[in-house]
């Protein structure tokens, strides 16, 4: 009878612990009665089969990593759908910005397309890609330092190929370049300066609006800024050369390699005193061709020159009439005495 009891209590004492853990497991699942790969509510998630061709639905699902292994692994997301990014502050608090590659659903792409790509917003700059005819691939806008740049392109050793600065000028590598070698070739339709903009080597070509004459002038000097500060430049900087030995544009690169600042421009660097005048530029008063005036005048010294001379021959025979009228003179003379 005592065995009986206990047999009993220790039954008891199993069921108990079977009743509170199916108890536990039942708060656990909820109001969960079965197991599905569809997203059906109050059901247990069930896994697939890899060879299947169905898929484990869930309506919400918050998780803190996603990883997608081999083989063949890859995650899409149909319709109207993005992945987002929400930045963050130190103490992970949401900040204003807006990352996010998918549908563009707020309308940030254009009005009339699709409106998918991929979107960036934060600082007061835009970035947005999509692949549309009737839109930009690229879109840049935005408030930029005074430094900022809107494009940089770099090589493998941070080498700048190409920038656009926040004035949209575009900046090369050979900007910073001293050497000839690799300078590209540049064509177009028209060149439109400005009136002491031509450089060629160490020439500048200026227009002189008083004179209304096209002038060249020569480099006289190491230019007077760069021998300021903060270049200060000496004649140890040219690499074994003389100024005039040096080109505008190799003034330029030097000038930006010594403040590391490729935005450098001629008009920063040269002033008037930098520069010689050669001779005088007398073609701006012509009123006519002077070739063709050139050519009128060798007709007329041609004409003079034979007319001198028909001249030269004509006085020789009278210089001979002349002797022959005096030697008859000199014989009736003589035969009156």
């Amino acid at each position: 009878s005592s065995g009986i009891q206990t047999q009993t209590n220790t039954n008891k004492n199993s069921i108990d612990t079977a009743l509170a853990d199916l108890a536990i497991l039942s708060a656990k699942f909820g109001g969960a009665t079965g197991s599905t790969h569809l997203a059906t509510p109050d059901t247990l998630v069930k896994r697939v089969d890899a060879n299947s061709t169905d898929y484990v639905e869930i309506y919400q699902l918050e998780v803190q990593k996603i990883r997608a292994t081999q083989p063949g692994p890859s995650m899409a997301i149909y319709g109207d759908g993005y992945f987002a990014y929400i930045p963050q502050d130190a103490s992970h608090n949401n900040i204003p910005g807006v990352y996010k590659f998918g549908k563009g659903i707020l309308a940030d792409f254009n009005a009339s397309g699709p409106q998918d790509g991929l979107y960036m917003e934060r600082n007061n700059n835009v970035c947005r890609l999509e692949v549309q005819k009737g839109a930009p691939t690229l879109y840049i806008k935005g408030e930029k330092e005074a430094d900022g740049d809107y494009l940089k392109i770099v090589d493998e050793n941070d080498v700048v190929i190409l920038n656009v600065n926040k004035q949209g000028i575009f900046e090369h590598s050979h900007h910073l370049t001293d050497s000839i070698t690799n300078l590209p070739d540049t064509e177009g339709h028209s060149i439109l300066t400005e009136s002491y903009s031509v450089y060629i080597g160490p020439i500048r070509l200026s227009y002189d609006s008083t004179s209304g004459s096209i002038q060249q002038s020569v480099l006289n000097r190491i230019p007077a800024v760069l021998s300021a500060s903060p270049y200060s430049i000496t004649s140890g900087d040219l690499g074994g050369r003389t100024y005039d030995q040096l080109s505008a544009r190799q003034w330029c690169c030097l000038a930006r390699n010594k403040v590391s600042d490729a935005s450098i421009t001629a008009r920063q660097i040269f002033t008037a005193g930098d520069w010689t005048l050669l001779g005088h530029h007398h073609s701006s008063s012509l009123t006519s061709s002077a070739q063709a005036q050139l050519n009128s005048i060798t007709t007329d010294v041609t004409e003079l020159e034979n007319l001198t001379t028909s001249i030269n021959s004509d006085q020789t025979t009278l210089e001979t009439t002349v002797i022959s009228h005096q030697n008859q003179i000199t014989t009736e003379k003589n035969r009156v005495d």
